[in-house]
């Protein structure tokens, strides 16, 4: 048989057999792109055992069956990596396994893996090594007292395995830090605001009276949000323990918009400002007229949202915004671990 006869005979199947693999995959929620060629080897070898002599020669094959896929479903590549973001910055104060990370992005070990490393040149856990050990560098330059409590701060479970990897990653041991010498290079957080989707928004509209969060906050660019997760991760914590705490419900107000900035305020409803904990920010949201969005995905479809409200839904609605904060409301639906449960976008309108 010649390869031309093979090939003619081969590639149908091998369609076919992606095609079920895809619906299959696409119906259980997980990025069938992620999955296709790995899973295609083993399938080939398995459609070609009744081949014979002629096994070896379809798993070597090397064309890509899905080269007519358009450009929109190769960028479905990146959604696991972006939750796989999300997930690391979150949980910088716990030690983080494959398994947990790759289980949250919905893909293998493996899948991640490849994916990963193809969109941002490193692997999972060396990112996520980097970004603890960046995260300690700071905090010991900033004077903390204590190596044990910064270890701990960031998942390790000892002064020694936290010096030791600490020293394996910078070349120099935590306490070297504090004379002031050396000024490695960090890893900073990857971005994830440059979301270019725009999902279809159909908002309800409601009124909302004042009410104050208190909270932890910072200022942040426009174009540079990756902090965020990890200041929820830092505020997270103290939930449950807040003087006049209203409970079920956390907020992340946007205010104090100018130029390309902002300020960020992660926090919980309280009755008063007064007898906050030290090191809180607070806001008070006045009463408004709101647009209301609701997402039921994933936390870092946040991105996309927000683009679309202000760049498509916003400007045909023939509404305006008024000059007032915008917030996001975590209900008791919303898991702060995996980033599912939804939540909703609040937008004041001119009245």
């Amino acid at each position: 048989m010649t390869v031309r006869e093979f090939d003619r005979m081969f590639r149908p199947a091998a369609h076919r057999c992606i095609q079920q693999l895809q619906r299959a995959l696409t119906a259980r929620g997980i990025d069938a792109m992620h999955y296709c060629h790995s899973a295609l080897v083993p399938r080939i070898a398995t459609l070609n055992d009744r081949h014979g002599k002629l096994r070896l020669r379809a798993i070597s094959i090397k064309r890509p069956i899905f080269s007519s896929c358009d450009n929109a479903r190769r960028k479905d590549v990146m959604r696991p990596v972006e939750r796989t973001i999300w997930y690391v910055e979150s949980h910088l104060n716990v030690a983080m396994s494959l398994d947990d990370i790759a289980r949250n992005a919905g893909l293998s070990k493996f899948a991640l893996t490849r994916a990963f490393v193809a969109s941002t040149g490193r692997t999972v856990l060396a990112y996520a090594r980097a970004r603890r050990l960046s995260e300690a560098f700071r905090r010991l330059q900033r004077g903390a007292p204590s190596i044990l409590d910064v270890a701990l701060s960031v998942g390790y479970g000892s002064h020694e395995a936290f010096s030791r990897a600490f020293r394996g990653h910078f070349g120099f041991t935590p306490a070297d830090v504090r004379c002031g010498h050396h000024h490695p290079a960090l890893t900073e957080a990857i971005d994830m605001s440059n979301d270019e989707r725009r999902p279809g928004l159909m908002p309800r509209f409601g009124d909302r009276s004042a009410f104050k969060v208190a909270g932890f906050g910072r200022r942040f660019s426009t174009q540079h949000t990756a902090g965020i997760p990890g200041l929820w991760q830092s505020f997270g914590p103290h939930i449950g323990s807040i003087p006049g705490e209203v409970s079920g419900v956390a907020y992340g107000v946007c205010y104090n918009t100018g130029g390309d900035s902002f300020d960020y305020l992660c926090g919980v409803e309280v009755l008063s400002l007064s007898d906050l904990p030290p090191g809180f920010s607070a806001c008070e949201v006045p009463s408004n007229h709101y647009a209301i969005f609701h997402h039921g995905g994933h936390i870092t479809d946040i991105h996309g949202i927000m683009r679309a409200i202000f760049s498509d839904w916003l400007p045909k609605s023939g509404r305006q915004a008024a000059a007032a904060p915008i917030f996001e409301r975590y209900g008791p639906d919303f898991n702060p671990r995996t980033g599912e449960g939804g939540f909703d976008i609040y937008v004041p309108l001119k009245v």
